[in-house]
Order: structure tokens, then C-alpha cells, then sequence
């Protein structure tokens, strides 16, 4: 199912009771069984590899030298790498050699 795309500028330009009468579709509730179904093989596909593009679970955060992030994101696109690639590589690089 591909999203129609909409217009702001054409609701703006609508009276305020024909924009009434547009939004009021929204004032009733919804049933979920009854106004959906389920997904395609292929709207599930595209919907696992959305979900998993977050990031894993247990991702952390903390600060990196803006130069230093700045090359590695450099070094990500020459060799066809995500800067978390990089990271993960470094890690692993640096933890095998200390243990």
C-alpha cells in the first residue's frame, strides 16, 4: 500500500466546516480488529527491517572527539561500513590485543 501524500495548503484552504467535517473521522473510536488486517509477506519484510534499524537493544551512548568521528565516518563510507561497524571493529581490535 503506498501513502497518498497530502496537501497542507489544500486543507488550509478549506472552510471551517468543511474542515470540521473532515477531521471528525477521527472522533470515533477505533476497533483495531475490525479496521485493520494483517500484514503482506512483503509489508512484514519492510516492517522487520524498519523495527531492526534502531539499533540493538543495549546500545550505549557516549561522547567521541568530533574530529575523530568526523574520520571515522569517512573511513565507514570509503569501505562500505556503518561508523558502528568501525566502532565494533576498533573494540574488538583493541580488547583482543590487552587480553
Amino acid at each position: 500500500m503506498k501513502p497518498t501524500k497530502h496537501n497542507p495548503r489544500r486543507f488550509l484552504d478549506l472552510s471551517p466546516e468543511e474542515r470540521e467535517r473532515e477531521v471528525s473521522r477521527f472522533d470515533k473510536p477505533t476497533s483495531i480488529a475490525a479496521d485493520t488486517r494483517p500484514l503482506t509477506q512483503a509489508e512484514r519484510a519492510l516492517f522487520e527491517r524498519m523495527r531492526g534499524s534502531r539499533g540493538a537493544a543495549d546500545a550505549q551512548r557516549f561522547n567521541v572527539d568530533p574530529s575523530l568521528l568526523r574520520r571515522a565516518a569517512a573511513y565507514a563510507r570509503r569501505n562500505h561500513m556503518t561508523v558502528s561497524q568501525v566502532v565494533e571493529r576498533g573494540l574488538r581490535r583493541e580488547l583482543a590485543v590487552s587480553d
